[in-house]
């Protein structure tokens, strides 16, 4: 597993080896500029957990949270799954109002676009995916979209990666990301051992497994880090 945040769950009898590749920084006063541009919106999106942790410790520190929260209270509030929703819950003390069937950022937006949003303020990562906005463009949707946080690279971190995957020391190769698809990928030269089952969390990092490692990953049903874990581990069980 490759990401930011380890696993949130266990498995029994199965090994799950964590390596953190990239590296979260809050981006100081963003939630100044999420308060401003949501004064004129009337819906604010989330396309993962980070969004509503990172938003929530910035509006504290800049002094501005509970002025956030209650206007957030009255605007449209779009999470792209279980975990984001849970997060939005648990740093705002708000429920969302709608997620969509399939936890991608593409049926994000579309479900906004249904819910008859005009404005929407997307708070998430400085190198988020364009899909969410595309699809807002095309439909004449308003957006702001807010950076929040930005990932760095670790690169002690993707050559630890590299160097298990290298060695043949893991079964299947779990990509949380297609940033960090792209990274590990080109640090292993473009391509994994035979080997190796790769599983990627979404469409996007799926394209991004095929560009750059040259192999068909597996994509789980269901685009969640929970989810993804239980598959990955499934595989390994299996190969």
């Amino acid at each position: 597993m490759m990401g930011p945040d380890p696993p949130p769950v266990s498995v029994p009898g199965a090994e799950i080896v964590w390596v953190p590749v990239v590296r979260l920084d809050l981006i100081k006063g963003s939630s100044l500029r999420v308060l401003a541009k949501l004064e004129e919106s009337d819906s604010i999106a989330f396309t993962s957990p980070r969004g509503p942790r990172m938003l929530r410790e910035d509006s504290e520190a800049s002094l501005v949270y509970g002025r956030l929260k209650s206007l957030m209270r009255s605007r449209r509030k779009a999470v792209v799954g279980p975990q984001t929703g849970r997060a939005l819950e648990e740093s705002f003390g708000l429920s969302w109002d709608i997620m969509p069937r399939k936890y991608r950022g593409e049926e994000l937006a579309e479900e906004l676009v249904k819910s008859g949003s005009k404005k929407v303020v997307i708070a998430r990562s400085k190198m988020g995916e364009r899909a969410i906005t595309e699809v807002l463009k095309r439909s004449g949707v308003v957006f702001h979209d807010i950076p929040v946080y930005e990932a760095t690279i670790d690169w002690r971190g993707v050559r630890k990666a590299a160097t298990l995957i290298d060695n043949r020391v893991i079964d299947v190769i779990a990509f949380t990301s297609s940033t960090i698809a792209r990274t590990v990928c080109r640090t292993l030269g473009g391509s994994v051992p035979g080997s190796s089952l790769v599983i990627a969390i979404g469409p996007t990092t799926s394209r991004a497994v095929r560009m750059e490692c040259g192999v068909e990953p597996v994509v789980p049903e269901n685009f969640n880090y929970d989810y993804l874990v239980k598959k990955a581990v499934s595989l390994c069980r299996n190969a």
